[in-house]
């Protein structure tokens, strides 16, 4: 369970009670419907109001006590908007850690996502708030959330290159096996990101060496891709990866390093950091060749 540390008593309390009843009188109830039907939606239309409101607000404190006054003046802990954003999922990616304890404290529902899909939490992970993304999952959120284009809060903490953070989230249920819509894993991400110390975490917790995504595209070509040789030896020498898969377009890795080479070499005006790349390639091909 989590506490706040704002009380009824706070002088910011009194001041944030005030201004909320002020916010309600200036902006009354609207008799539209609402053009997305959320869970929880507040008796009245107290959007543009509480949207101002936190505007305004310049500290933790101040907004852990803008919200009681919220809750006071007859708010609900699991209020949306019409996109279904709740208050959780606001101070969730604002990085708001006391703010967002408080809400859990009162029962904030950590996992109710918009209409996107982002929970609380997906949101934190997508703006690296990783303080919040450890509050919300020691008060149960799902490790799992994931938006409609299947992306994961793991993807997140990858693409962010957070070793520490991809481990947290696997030690509590989030799947390494994931992955987005085209079929792109987590390794495949981490692969193209060049961050051999996730790669090699997410493959000691379970993640498929040879997973493909829907053009047959495995982790071992998007390696090849960045050209990180580090990469494709952990891939092949320590967890076995097949150097001979084929994509949808009968290429095998090695096959497509020497279609990128190729391609870079008939640029007669090659730049010197294009001439790097191709010696990172080079250096790649030597392996795989030995490798066959």
């Amino acid at each position: 369970m989590v506490r706040s540390s704002v009380s009824f008593k706070d002088p910011n309390f009194r001041e944030w009670k005030e201004r909320v009843f002020f916010m309600a009188q200036k902006y009354p109830p609207k008799k539209t419907e609402p053009k997305v039907k959320v869970q929880n939606p507040v008796p009245e239309d107290w959007s543009d109001a509480f949207l101002e409101l936190c505007g305004t607000v310049q500290s933790p404190v101040g907004a852990s006590a803008a919200l009681m006054a919220f809750g006071e003046a007859g708010g609900v802990w699991n209020w949306q908007d019409e996109q279904g954003t709740s208050l959780l999922f606001w101070a969730a990616s604002a990085g708001v850690t006391e703010t967002a304890a408080f809400l859990l404290a009162k029962g904030a529902d950590p996992d109710l996502a918009d209409i996107r899909g982002w929970t609380p939490l997906y949101a934190a992970a997508y703006y690296g708030k990783w303080a919040v993304c450890r509050l919300l999952i020691e008060n149960g959120a799902n490790a799992n959330a994931r938006q409609c284009d299947g992306w994961s809060v793991l993807h997140h903490a990858v693409r962010r290159g957070n070793a520490e953070m991809v481990q947290f989230f696997i030690q509590n249920g989030a799947d390494p096996n994931v992955a987005d819509e085209d079929g792109e894993t987590l390794l495949h991400t981490a692969a193209y990101s060049e961050n051999a110390g996730i790669v090699r975490s997410l493959l000691e917790n379970g993640a498929d060496p040879n997973a493909a995504d829907e053009d047959g595209w495995t982790v071992l070509h998007a390696a090849c891709r960045s050209g990180k040789l580090e990469i494709v030896q952990l891939l092949v020498n320590d967890f076995n990866a097949d150097v001979h898969a084929a994509d949808t377009d009968g290429e095998t890795p090695l096959d497509y390093l020497r279609s990128l080479i190729a391609e870079a070499e008939d640029d007669f005006s090659l730049e010197e950091e294009t001439a790097r790349q191709v010696a990172v390639w080079r250096e790649v091909e030597t392996f795989l060749l030995a490798a066959e």
